[in-house]
């Protein structure tokens, strides 16, 4: 091969890898398996404020990146730790994907269930998924419930989607109940999501 072929060659490989790393790896979003609250409600407001079992709906969206067998879960989590805006969750925000699922960790980590609707989902690489949830919420302000103790009134409460494993399992009473380990974005390329419930406009 002659040398000026060789150096058109060279240039031409350069050129090539300097091309391929100014694109750097796909967003985060388009490698982790992510989840979206296409629409949520209610979102504003203490839910319990006008009395009863409030009803919630969500309708998720779920891409999947990798194979996934378990449980897409829409739950209503309230912390006595955690204040208005101590978490950074807004589904909306570009760009934030990863940040809006590590408070989604913590806020499951630092929180009691007021409901929730799980739906058993089997995912592989690019699936796209459609879900529509929804369930009746209860009040924990007030409770002492099993394994976290007598719940606070200061709180904030927290619409979430995620993914779970679970099992049924049969209680005392005879009935079957289903328990969830939620699947947090340290343990699995998953992008969980969520919104704060928010105090209503004044």
């Amino acid at each position: 091969m002659r040398a000026s072929s060789v150096r058109t060659l060279v240039i031409i490989l350069g050129a090539a890898f300097t091309y391929a790393g100014c694109l750097g790896e796909p967003p985060v979003e388009k490698r982790w398996t992510l989840l979206e609250l296409q629409a949520a409600a209610p979102t504003m407001g203490d839910p319990f404020a006008a009395g009863g079992a409030p009803q919630f709906t969500v309708q998720a969206k779920a891409t999947y990146r990798e194979i996934f067998s378990g449980f897409l879960v829409a739950e209503l989590r309230y912390s006595d730790s955690l204040a208005v805006g101590d978490v950074f969750l807004d589904p909306h925000t570009k760009d934030k994907h990863l940040d809006v699922a590590r408070a989604v960790d913590r806020v499951l980590q630092s929180s009691v269930t007021a409901g929730r609707n799980a739906k058993a989902v089997v995912g592989f690489d690019h699936l796209m998924q459609q879900a529509d949830l929804s369930f009746t919420a209860f009040d924990p302000r007030g409770r002492a419930l099993p394994g976290y103790g007598p719940v606070g009134s200061n709180g904030t409460f927290f619409l979430l989607l995620y993914l779970a494993h679970g099992d049924k399992v049969e209680l005392p009473s005879g009935r079957d109940t289903l328990l969830l380990d939620p699947v947090l974005s340290t343990d699995l390329d998953v992008l969980s999501t969520g919104v704060e419930i928010l105090p209503a406009a004044q």
